[in-house]
């Protein structure tokens, strides 16, 4: 007499097959697809519940703005928060951030453009009513806590020659408002000054836009870091003479 067949084998195979038929891609499409949905669902939720529904999720997972087309939404995990930080409040406050900070720049350079770059976060506490004063005055908590939450890129066809004066001039003008920022003074040429915009600053198109030099600093009240070295035509030289 032939023993009954186990019940368990037959239903799951049944559900495989039905799945199969569901979606019939390859195992390991749906599996990545799987994945992938694991890692953006919960960053999705996170900015939709925060800010409005205005994010969709790219091929790779990423969170890309859809008010600010080709804008990929940077967040870090707090694991003692148990939450997410993000930097959407920075473009979100943009035309209000450029406002403050333009006669900042004018009062250095006679010809500058200014762009917001968002690979910084802004305190786990700040949300959709943040002012962009506020944003200028997220001060470092420790080593590794905030501070700044805005980081900017200015680039001038100034002669780089004057740089120490340029950004001696450019200290005291950001102490003189107690702002904290993160810097970027790129001096460029005519030719590349013309490539520049926020839109081509924000989907990355200057990511390989060559400058003449360049420096790199972050700026809190009476404070000014600088790194050892500067940069000239995208090579570091050593010894440029200006201290923090």
């Amino acid at each position: 007499m032939r023993k009954p067949r186990p019940l368990l084998p037959a239903l799951l195979a049944a559900l495989l097959t039905l799945a199969a038929c569901a979606d019939p891609r390859p195992a390991h499409e749906r599996l990545a697809d799987d994945m992938r949905r694991a890692y953006a669902d919960p960053r999705l939720s996170y900015c939709v519940e925060k800010y409005g529904d205005e994010f969709t999720v790219s091929d790779t997972g990423d969170v890309r703005s859809t008010r600010f087309p080709g804008l990929q939404v940077y967040l870090q995990w707090d694991e003692e928060e148990g939450t997410y930080r993000d930097g959407y409040l920075v473009h979100l406050r943009e035309e209000e951030l450029l406002a403050l900070l333009r006669p900042i720049a004018a009062s250095v350079f006679d010809e500058y453009k200014l762009c917001l770059s968002p690979y910084l976060v802004c305190p786990s506490s700040f949300d959709r009513d943040t002012t962009a004063e506020e944003l200028l005055h997220v001060a470092a908590l420790d080593d590794t806590a905030y501070g700044p939450a805005v980081q900017i890129c200015l680039y001038t066809t100034a002669d780089p020659e004057n740089r120490e004066l340029d950004l001696a001039a450019l200290r005291d003008a950001i102490w003189a408002k107690d702002y904290e920022l993160q810097v970027y003074l790129c001096y460029v040429t005519e030719e590349d000054y013309a490539r520049v915009s926020r839109e081509a600053h924000r989907n990355g198109a200057l990511l390989n836009l060559p400058y003449r030099f360049r420096l790199a600093f972050t700026i809190g009240p009476d404070e000014l870091r600088l790194p050892r070295a500067f940069y000239c035509c995208g090579e570091a030289e050593e010894g440029a003479g200006m201290g923090g």
